[in-house]
């Protein structure tokens, strides 16, 4: 009696809109299995652990309080310090997730050939480690906040998560960008925190919008983490959610986001032959 011969042949779904979100939901368990390993190897051997994590925005709030406040606090009485350290907490996390998703998928290049799991899950675990050590952050800027007794209302909170939540779509969509072009053109690797560098400092972070004018004034209004940070300082600082701005920063995150996410799947057989 003959046996058959069955080949199972795992080929990507067609259209550059098959997006697989019911792979990605399905097997949800494995990303948080990958993001809790990296948090892991990232904090086992490090001496003060998640305090490296608001050492940055920290030292780097200090710096441009105690050396460059006159020049930059174009805010009028604002608290510039306040100011600055929400700039730097919420950029460091886009960043960073920026940073790292750059060479993601190349540096587990042997994992992807080993066995198959939604390659996704490669950028979107840089996002969701970060999302934690923001978090770490966030905690950190709440007691400084405090500290100079501005105090955190149900207001400024709920537009927190609400701006957090659009940078996260938006952050999540570009990671999966340059991950792939950091494959399919290696100079991307260097060209991306080139761009990143240029983009800080076109973003608002530890200067008023009012040293901007003419043509960086308008950079600055379609920069969508410029929003992001307005939504949050005014939320935090001012009591008040622009609900405008904040419904026009989470459609361009959900664009981003699912270009992101589509881009990534259309090239994703070609990511896996060049990693």
């Amino acid at each position: 009696m003959s046996e058959s011969t069955y080949q199972l042949e795992i080929l990507p779904e067609s259209g550059f809109f098959d997006l697989g979100l019911r792979e990605l939901w399905a097997r949800q368990r494995l990303l948080w299995v990958l993001v809790r390993r990296d948090l892991q190897v990232r904090y086992k051997s490090t001496v003060l652990g998640v305090v490296w994590v608001v050492l940055q925005p920290v030292l780097s709030t200090l710096i441009f309080t105690l050396i460059l406040a006159r020049i930059f606090n174009t805010n009028g009485d604002n608290n510039y310090l306040l100011n600055t350290l929400i700039g730097f907490t919420l950029w460091q996390f886009f960043s960073s997730c920026l940073g790292a998703a750059t060479g993601s998928v190349y540096e587990q290049a042997r994992l992807i050939r080993k066995i198959y799991f939604p390659r996704a899950y490669i950028p979107l675990t840089i996002v969701f480690r970060q999302l934690f050590d923001c978090g770490v952050g966030t905690i950190f800027l709440l007691l400084v906040m405090c500290w100079q007794r501005v105090w955190p209302t149900p207001v400024g909170l709920l537009a927190y998560i609400l701006g957090l939540v659009n940078l996260l779509l938006l952050t999540s969509g570009l990671s999966l960008m340059v991950s792939a072009l950091s494959v399919l053109f290696r100079d991307a690797r260097h060209l991306i925190p080139f761009i990143v560098q240029i983009w800080f400092y076109l973003t608002p972070v530890f200067y008023g919008r009012g040293l901007l004018s003419g043509r960086l004034q308008i950079l600055a209004l379609i920069n969508p983490v410029t929003g992001t940070l307005d939504l949050v300082r005014g939320g935090l600082l001012a009591g008040q959610i622009a609900w405008g701005s904040w419904a026009v920063q989470l459609f361009v995150g959900l664009v981003v986001a699912v270009l992101g996410l589509a881009f990534f799947r259309r090239l994703e057989t070609e990511i896996i032959d060049r990693a």
